[in-house]
């Protein structure tokens, strides 16, 4: 299940997804959704939960959302992880080339 929250005077909207179970990944529908909203509503969208890496956090953009929320586990591979997931991120942008996320926001 998704839920979108937004706070009234708020001026972003996060996609939750409402699970029992740790470890899962985002669905072709989470993606869907973001891609629905994206330029329906008057807000930044951000992901959170089931972004596990880079190609998750390309999706995320691609679909609409200006943030994708990274699960990292163990927490003390925080910093390494967070680095690796942005290096992938600036090669694979700059081969399709693109020079922001906003640019690559809902293509």
């Amino acid at each position: 299940m998704f839920l979108c929250r937004r706070m009234p005077g708020s001026d972003a909207a996060v996609l939750l997804r409402r699970t029992g179970a740790a470890g899962y990944n985002l669905g072709p529908d989470a993606y869907l959704q973001v891609a629905l909203l994206y330029g329906h509503v008057r807000a930044d969208l951000a992901v959170t939960g089931g972004v596990h890496d880079s190609a998750h956090v390309l999706k995320s953009m691609m679909a609409g959302a200006g943030v994708a929320i990274i699960d990292v586990r163990p927490p003390c591979r925080t910093a390494s992880r967070t680095l690796g997931v942005r290096a992938d991120l600036m090669q694979w942008m700059e081969q399709h080339e693109y020079a922001s996320i906003g640019q690559m926001q809902g293509a």
